[in-house]
């Protein structure tokens, strides 16, 4: 995410520095007047340590982020390195006014209280330019490091933490009006506000395409500024045709901003989106950290790609590798790494519904261990599951060229009874010579392709195959062999990629052929 607004309420601790001095004089001395005394209320303060010191902070609930001062931070965290993050991230206070500083730093921390004594986290801080009352309170905890305080206090005393673990008040009391928060959130199916179109005429979204509509936020509910993801709702009156992209936003309920809504039509029909309808809801997201996957993958996959490094120059290849390095993660990793698309399914019409079934063939003693791993590893993949299947077809077992086990299924009775799908397939002259003019062309070839595609679940059973004492299994991913598959794949393929189709790539099958008469035009 780049430009990410976050909130930062600490107007209580400037009412302060914003005062005449004859008030802050006669504020130290005692307030001669209860008018006066109740201009200022307590803070809700507790000492930390941060480091291995001992500090002074603030528990700001209103807050998504936990701050340092800068004088603090130099005098005792100048060990620890300072990251900038300044294109990333856009912090304001309550009043809307931006707040500077210098960067962020991870530090250890353990707040001073009796159920939390124990509790030693990591921590993110921003580190912020000092003010008046960062010499008294030079630390302030948000929401991002009191969420983690809480989990762990629930996770410890239970459910009811607030009254079996003896909290201090301002722990306490920070924990309660974020548990607060929290029901009302679940009180309301966890929907943070709800998306309406904001464009201000109709927008019609054509068939296999997509479109970008503008939605503003209604219905919000008060929570503390998190990161949201836009989900369908069941509210909508879309058609389940149209597909809304998860986008990822800040939310805010003090702000009034659109977001920007992704919109597929993933059928054959046009619809028509009219201004102010309902299209989806805000959830909380929760960003969790992952570790990033080492870089001798990225080597090993640019090293099996064919590159045809003489024809091009340095500066082409480093284009090249850089596009490699970018989109790494859309490559198989082994012979587990196989993707999976629900978006069409593969049905099996019959002409007789009748079962059938097929005499066991007997499995060459030399072969059980390595059919008994072969279905093990379909298994872990999702591709088979055990089956009750009134269906039984058998197996037919071949060597690849490589040795490797290869399973086959005799689906011949099945394909004999199967209502035979017409989607034609595109011609291969007619793929080459449409080619005519392009220099630059990229073939990707999808990893088990057919194993990605999802059996409509009614008609799994049909796929149903025995291996004898090895087991009777039937398929969740659509397998080789069947009549009506290479129509399905080439339909999932054609809607999976949409526009792209014919003007910048080919399908056919799982091989697909990008083109473009220029390097700086290739995707």
């Amino acid at each position: 995410m780049r430009d990410c607004t976050v909130r930062l309420d600490h107007s209580r601790y400037h009412f302060v520095d914003d005062m005449p001095r004859e008030y802050v004089h006669e504020m130290n001395k005692g307030f001669r007047s209860n008018r006066k005394a109740n201009l200022v209320g307590s803070s809700n303060e507790v000492n930390v340590w941060l480091n291995n010191e001992e500090v002074k902070a603030l528990l700001d609930t209103g807050s998504s982020v936990s701050t340092v001062s800068k004088d603090f931070y130099d005098k005792f965290l100048s060990e620890i390195p300072l990251s900038p993050i300044s294109e990333l991230l856009h912090i304001e206070c309550a009043d809307g006014e931006s707040l500077p500083y210098h960067g962020y730093i991870t530090a250890s921390l353990r707040v001073n209280d009796h159920a939390l004594s124990d509790q030693m986290i990591e921590a993110l801080f921003l580190v912020v330019p000092s003010r008046r009352y960062h010499a008294d309170v030079p630390l302030l905890i948000g929401t991002n490091v009191l969420d983690i305080l809480l989990e762990m206090t629930k996770n410890t005393y239970g459910v009811k933490f607030l009254q079996n673990a003896q909290l201090t008040t301002p722990v306490y009391l920070a924990f309660r009006c974020i548990t607060l928060r929290e029901k009302e959130l679940a009180h309301n199916n966890n929907v943070l506000a709800y998306v309406k179109s904001a464009e201000c005429k109709r927008i019609t979204v054509k068939p296999n395409s997509e479109a970008v509509i503008q939605g503003y936020l209604q219905r919000k509910i008060p929570y503390h500024p998190t990161c949201a993801v836009t989900h369908p709702t069941p509210r909508s009156n879309i058609p389940d045709d149209l597909d809304i992209s998860s986008v990822l936003v800040t939310y805010d309920h003090n702000q009034t901003c659109t977001i920007p809504i992704l919109i597929s039509n993933v059928s054959t029909r046009t619809f028509s989106i009219d201004p102010k309808e309902l299209l989806c809801e805000l959830q909380p997201a929760t960003v969790q950290s992952c570790q990033l996957q080492e870089e001798s993958h990225s080597l090993c996959v640019k090293s099996e790609i064919n590159m045809p490094e003489n024809e091009l120059s340095s500066d082409d290849l480093d284009k090249v590798h850089k596009v490699l390095d970018d989109f790494d993660d859309i490559f198989s990793k082994g012979e587990k790494d196989i993707g999976h698309n629900d978006r069409v399914q593969h049905r099996i019409e019959l002409s007789d519904e009748k079962p059938f079934k097929q005499r066991y063939r007997r499995v060459p003693p030399a072969m059980i261990d390595q059919v008994r791993d072969h279905i093990q590893q379909l298994l872990e993949a999702g591709i088979v599951r055990k089956s009750h299947s009134p269906f039984s077809s058998n197996v037919v077992l071949a060597k690849k060229k490589n040795g490797q086990l290869r399973l086959c299924i005799d689906f011949r009775q099945l394909n004999a009874r199967t209502i035979k799908d017409n989607y034609s397939l595109p011609r291969i002259e007619d793929i080459l010579e449409s080619l005519a003019g392009n220099k630059y062309f990229s073939v990707l070839d999808m990893k088990s392709g057919y194993h990605q595609v999802e059996i409509f679940e009614e008609h799994k059973p049909r796929t149903a195959f025995t291996v004898g004492s090895l087991g009777f299994y039937e398929y969740n991913r659509m397998p080789f062999g069947l009549t009506n598959a290479p129509a399905t794949y080439q339909r999932l393929m054609e809607e999976c990629l949409g526009d792209l189709h014919l003007n910048i790539c080919y399908i056919y099958l799982d091989d697909l052929i990008i083109f473009s008469r220029t390097l700086d035009e290739h995707p």
